[in-house]
């Protein structure tokens, strides 16, 4: 049997979508190192005051013991990031750059559930929980983002590039989900009101999640710039770039009003562009035909 011609890595190479040397050597930047930081401050330092609740009640005590952990932690942990190379790029290119979010949230539903099952928990419990799951529940997604738009930025920085484009949905199909979006507002505005003359436990949380659920609805179909390349197609929002392998695909159509590429999951909803927002229509079609099938209009 022949020897393995796969091919090794090199710097300035994609390799089956993983990132040559170039981009695994470098450190993570301090922006991402400081966010990191603060992730695992958001966990640790509300574990640390609940522990020491147990024996002080001083709430100026307290106070500080939960500012020194957080600072503490962010430094320590930020400087310990900082260390590991390629870090950003590697989570990044899984699913797993998702995992900080959902073990934040997790940790505190265990560590609450033990409390109640031996009867110690407390309400300084329950807030100092709060914090640890919501704030590392964000940190952790923005961890998320940020780790898969530097994946995106090292790949594409390698890739051939086709074409580039800035564009919307179309108007006709951007007005169901504005007045969705604007249901869930107006649902989540009411939910707040009506405790007023009936007051109902489960009034608060639903108005908490209805109203950004529903101004996030509202935003799609927002114009953003998408870049294919021989990687795949990146999407660049504001602050945040996404990078869909072509494979992502199924395919794409050229609809009187806008050219729209269908994912393979049928639950996803499709990338969209307005064809009078594309300044050289043909430029996008042609790279599209190099790596998706163009499906017939239903």
């Amino acid at each position: 049997m022949s020897p393995s011609t796969e091919p090794t890595p090199t710097a300035g190479t994609v390799t089956d979508g993983r990132v040559g040397p170039p981009a695994l050597d470098e450190r993570p930047d301090d922006v991402f190192a400081v966010v990191t930081g603060l992730y695992a401050a958001l966990l640790v330092a509300p574990l640390v005051t609940a522990g020491v609740t147990r024996v002080v009640g001083d709430p100026a005590v307290l106070y500080l013991v939960f500012l020194g952990g957080l600072v503490f932690t962010v430094a320590v942990a930020a400087i310990a990031v900082r260390r590991i190379r390629g870090l950003p790029v590697r989570l990044g290119s899984t699913r797993k750059r998702w995992l900080p979010a959902l073990v934040a949230p997790g940790t505190v539903a265990v560590a609450g559930a033990i409390l109640v099952g031996t009867g110690q928990y407390s309400s300084a419990d329950g807030l100092l929980g709060t914090v640890a799951a919501v704030g590392g529940f964000a940190a952790g997604g923005i961890l998320g983002i940020m780790a898969r738009s530097r994946y995106s930025k090292a790949i594409t920085e390698l890739a051939e590039s086709h074409a580039t484009w800035r564009a919307a949905w179309s108007d006709r199909r951007r007005r169901p989900m504005q007045l969705l979006g604007a249901l869930g507002v107006a649902g989540g505005i009411v939910a707040f009101g009506v405790p007023v003359v009936w007051n109902h436990p489960f009034l608060q949380p639903l108005a908490n999640v209805l109203i950004p659920m529903g101004a996030v609805v509202f935003t799609f179909g927002q114009a953003r710039t998408y870049h294919a390349t021989s990687a795949g197609l990146e999407q660049q929002m504001p602050a945040a770039r996404a990078l869909y392998e072509w494979d992502h695909f199924e395919g794409y159509t050229v609809a009187e009003d806008a050219i729209v590429l269908h994912r393979r999951a049928p639950w996803r909803l499709p990338l969209i562009y307005d064809r009078d927002d594309i300044d050289d229509e043909e430029a996008v079609v042609s790279a599209l035909d190099q790596y998706l099938p163009r499906l017939p209009v239903a």
